[in-house]
């Protein structure tokens, strides 16, 4: 059972699946295959699971932390 699924059964907080892409997000995992990092992969699941977090806290921190990271990709970094 993944984060995501134990989220809809009640037994993982909001804030708990925060952290989770919180620190995907700032220290993704690499593809073996293409050596490119997984960040993408873990901002696409952060958002999808956005709508469904009723902590504000766990909400905010987790799109101030999606902000970052496409605020260097806009500008370059």
């Amino acid at each position: 059972m993944n984060i995501v699924e134990k989220s809809v059964d009640g037994r993982i907080s909001d804030m708990e699946i925060a952290l989770f892409y919180m620190a995907h997000i700032d220290r993704p995992c690499v593809d073996r295959q293409t050596g490119h990092n997984l960040r993408d992969f873990y901002i696409r699941g952060a958002k999808e699971i956005l709508p469904r977090l009723t902590n504000p806290f766990a909400k905010e921190a987790l799109e101030i932390k999606i902000g970052e990271y496409e605020d260097r990709t806009l500008n370059g970094g």
